[in-house]
């Protein structure tokens, strides 16, 4: 019997398998799809361009652990100077985060001078990174016309991608920023880069442990049966008593007892360029014109020494549970009180143990899902199993 089943084979649970099995714990690690690591999967078109499956993954983070824990199975490419631009009324080239620059490009009639007259005088400093909140908090005409223009960009983006709850989402999440600077850089932490070898390697080299068994092209509840009403698993037929992990979606886990837990998804298709490169930054927005919500173009990232190129198409769509991938959780207040309900059912469990973005029920970052999952493991498992078996 295993020590511990892991339901997903996303980064979280690729993670957990990972460190579980240098515990020396015996692991199964499932997954409904025929490949691991979720969203983050890669697969090379016809020319060669190493492309994911769901939009771009850079690990952005200032934590040493989680850059450390994954530098074990990978060296890596560098990737500070990471841009995203937008085009807004036919204005290309406008740095997202918002900056100064942002509003040197644009068609809003705000001085800068006078905006970091404004930022400075309020005590923000060069280089701060301020949410619209903060923003709207400063009583100036100034700052009240940049901030109408970061909600007009952010309705557009958010309402395409969203839909009717563009505005509820924008008020809940709040997730809007503005860089007070001319710092065109997408993020600015510490460690920003990509596997070397992409991720597909990376992660074949967590899973590569004699502990972890993984079973592909499973859906979990074709082997587990949960008696949510006695607290108890089956594991093909026979009662399960140990560890189990969840990574997948927390709606499905409790057979929809609350509902099903909305949630953004795209579709991705690709265009393979006979040029060598497409555009002028990795990520184009188009919030405000035509159907699909951005280009990306991974050689900007990958830096491979292709000749040719692959841009990457991708459109909102609607979800389907069981049939679409979840993309984004659409966090309203409806839905965050339906997820929190769903929270006190996991907290019920004392052999269960819940993690990643689908579980928290919101958009965390590669970074923040490591981070949430090596904290689960050193906080529940590191004990000494013989110990906790005599």
């Amino acid at each position: 019997m295993y020590d511990a089943i892991i339901v997903g084979a996303g980064i979280s649970g690729i993670c957990a398998a990972n460190m579980l099995a240098q515990l020396d714990y015996k692991v199964l690690l499932i997954e409904k799809e025929n490949y691991v690591g979720g969203m983050c999967h890669e697969k090379r078109e016809s020319n060669g361009v190493l492309v994911p499956l769901c939009g771009p993954h850079i690990l952005s983070t200032d934590n040493k652990e989680v850059y450390d824990h994954l530098s074990k199975y990978t060296s890596w490419k560098s990737n500070k100077s990471h841009k995203v631009v937008c085009k807004i009324n036919n204005t290309e080239g406008i740095p997202i985060p918002f900056n100064l620059i942002s509003i040197e490009k644009s068609l809003i009639n705000v001085n800068i001078t006078d905006v970091m007259m404004e930022l400075s005088d309020n005590g923000y400093k060069i280089n701060d990174r301020l949410t619209l909140r903060q923003l709207e908090d400063i009583d100036s005409t100034v700052i009240g016309h940049l901030t109408y223009y970061l909600l007009k960009y952010s309705e557009s983006y958010y309402k395409k991608c969203y839909g009717k709850d563009a505005l509820e989402v924008l008020r809940y999440e709040n997730p809007v920023l503005f860089n007070y600077s001319y710092d065109c850089r997408y993020d600015d932490k510490k460690y920003q880069a990509i596997p070397s070898d992409g991720y597909n390697e990376l992660f074949n080299r967590m899973l590569n442990n004699k502990n972890i068994t993984l079973k592909l092209d499973t859906d979990y509840k074709d082997i587990l049966r949960v008696d949510h009403e006695n607290g108890q698993v089956y594991y093909e037929d026979k009662l399960y008593e140990n560890k189990l992990i969840i990574t997948s979606r927390v709606d499905e886990f409790f057979d929809y007892e609350y509902g099903i837990l909305p949630y953004t998804t795209m579709t991705y298709l690709n265009e393979n360029i006979d040029e060598e490169f497409f555009q002028s930054s990795s990520i184009i927005e188009y919030p405000d014109e035509y159907s699909f919500m951005r280009i990306i173009e991974y050689k900007h990232i990958t830096r491979e020494d292709i000749d040719s190129t692959t841009i990457q198409f991708e459109y909102p769509d609607k979800y389907y549970p069981d049939k679409t991938t979840p993309y984004s959780p659409l966090p309203t207040k409806k839905n965050r009180y339906t997820y929190d309900k769903y929270k006190k059912l996991m907290d019920k469990y004392d052999k269960f143990y819940f993690t990643g973005r689908l579980c928290e029920y919101r958009n965390i970052s590669i970074d923040e899902a490591l981070s949430s999952t090596i904290q689960l493991i050193n906080d529940n498992f590191r004990i000494n199993k013989d110990d906790s078996e005599a």
